[in-house]
């Protein structure tokens, strides 16, 4: 079960110290998971096979953060100007009745086209068709096409394949929540999958692509508007660098 105890913030102070992604239980032990925009998918597919019904294991926090401004070079447009840096979490908690919580999960990867979007440290890690790229080494480096074709592709595979996997309609999700990578990628998945736009949720146009933080975000701020109430079905989709992949179904 997830109980929508949820907040965000802006990060204030050394941002390079703020964890990409990280689960930690009532207990305070900490599961850590670099995994880039879909971070937060993937640690709640982790949350989800973690022993919530002991004793020691009720609660679970979630939490997707990402400070983009520090690995961003504001000297290039093409990339810089797409992202934001935000944090989110939402509390796990174990629950008696077992046709609540994750559904189905997936993630993957696919390494053929790791160049598409990346984050070098040194020369020997930019490919040799990247050489003359003009972005600081350090800082994010996407060729947007590429990376634009692969999630449009895999956005609606994921989504498919958590459908027929669940055994849950289309109709019955009441939120899909993706990733805010860029609102083509989003709106092609909606047209294709014949969902009514109040149950695509956007805040890109606000945010920007805030990485790890924007599917908790996204879910922050549809729980305190009420269009997520206990008993419906939310599909969470991401993807991020690698290239990676995941998706989490939950029955809130």
């Amino acid at each position: 079960r997830v109980r929508m105890r949820l907040s965000h913030f802006d990060p204030v102070g050394p941002l390079d110290k703020i964890p990409t992604t990280a689960v930690c239980d009532a207990n305070a032990k900490l599961i850590a998971r670099e995994g880039s925009a879909q971070g937060a998918t993937l640690l709640k597919n982790d949350a989800s096979t973690l022993p919530l019904s002991s004793t020691a294991d009720k609660t679970i926090a979630v939490i997707g953060s990402d400070a983009m401004s520090t690995v961003l070079d504001y000297t290039e447009r093409g990339v810089s100007i797409l992202f934001g840096d935000a944090s989110g979490a939402a509390i796990v908690t174990a629950d008696d009745d077992p046709s609540r919580g994750c559904l189905y999960q997936s993630m993957g990867a696919d390494a053929s086209n790791w160049q598409c979007l990346y984050l070098p440290k040194r020369e020997v890690d930019i490919p040799e068709a990247d050489r003359d790229n003009p972005i600081e080494m350090g800082k994010l480096r996407m060729n947007g096409r590429e990376v634009f074709k692969f999630a449009v592709k895999k956005f609606q595979e994921v989504i498919e394949d958590a459908l027929e996997n669940s055994g849950v309609d289309i109709d019955d999700i009441s939120q899909l929540i993706c990733h805010q990578s860029n609102l083509r990628i989003i709106e092609s998945a909606r047209e294709k999958l014949g969902l009514e736009k109040d149950r695509v949720y956007v805040n890109i146009d606000r945010i920007g692509n805030s990485s790890a933080g924007s599917i908790p975000l996204c879910l922050d701020e549809l729980n305190k508007a009420g269009r997520i109430r206990e008993g419906e079905n939310v599909l969470f989709v991401a993807f991020g660098g690698g290239l990676t992949w995941a998706s989490s179904l939950w029955r809130v």
